[in-house]
């Protein structure tokens, strides 16, 4: 077992060298730390507030989290945004093999969540060794039946939970891969199952755009947590 994050032992998520913190729109200055302007930390975990990531008057439009992947710079000036690629923060990171599977482990409280229909206001990504074997799943607070969902490989809303979730409290999840197929688990009872994905994303047509080579839904061994709507 690998622990990305223990707030427990370290309260910074990235002190153990798994993750990084990334944003788009950028942060106003970068003289200051990415994520201190969007999340406190404390003994709990991390609280990640999306609401300042304003690209419009009329939306909160961007993307928010902590994942196990960076944007590759090129070293030498002027950088050519065509050429940035992403490569994985620690190469020490265990192998997400489908096929022998795995499970991801976390805790979550959602405080507060907004989103269009078909979209959530956050979500766990996860991409196995092949691209191909992968699934996003969504958290949507609606009053007393809040739920989760996985979102189909075109991003519209496929298998969703049939138990309805108390989401604003703590509860552990297990997303788990084996072969062909996912699971997620909350509390020790299976929520939601069906077929791995293979997402169809173009970074340069999604909203805001990404540079080309900058795809996470084809980055081997990825895991996201965060806003990407």
């Amino acid at each position: 077992m690998t622990t990305l994050y223990n707030p427990l032992v370290n309260i910074d998520p990235l002190a153990l060298n798994y993750l990084t913190y990334g944003q788009v729109p950028l942060p106003l200055s970068p003289l200051i730390p990415n994520f201190f302007s969007n999340a406190t930390l404390n003994s709990e975990g991390t609280t990640l507030n999306t609401n300042g990531l304003v690209l419009s008057n009329s939306a909160n439009t961007g993307y928010a989290g902590f994942t196990n992947y960076t944007v590759k710079i090129p070293q030498l000036p002027p950088v050519n945004l065509n050429s940035l690629t992403l490569e994985p923060v620690n190469p020490n990171l265990p192998v997400l093999n489908a096929s022998q599977g795995f499970t991801l482990e976390f805790d979550l409280k959602l405080l507060q969540e907004s989103s269009a229909a078909g979209r959530a206001g956050f979500s766990v990504l996860v991409v196995s060794n092949d691209p191909s074997k992968s699934i996003e799943i969504g958290f949507k607070e609606q009053g007393n039946s809040d739920r989760i969902f996985a979102q189909n490989a075109t991003f519209g809303e496929g298998e969703s939970s049939s138990v309805p979730l108390n989401l604003n409290q703590t509860q552990t999840f297990w997303v788990s891969f084996l072969g062909d197929q996912y699971s997620v688990a909350a509390n020790g009872l299976e929520i939601l199952t069906g077929s791995l994905r293979d997402y169809i994303f173009n970074p340069t047509s999604s909203s805001p755009p990404l540079p080309a080579g900058v795809n996470p839904y084809e980055a081997k061994n990825l895991v996201f947590f965060g806003d990407n709507t």
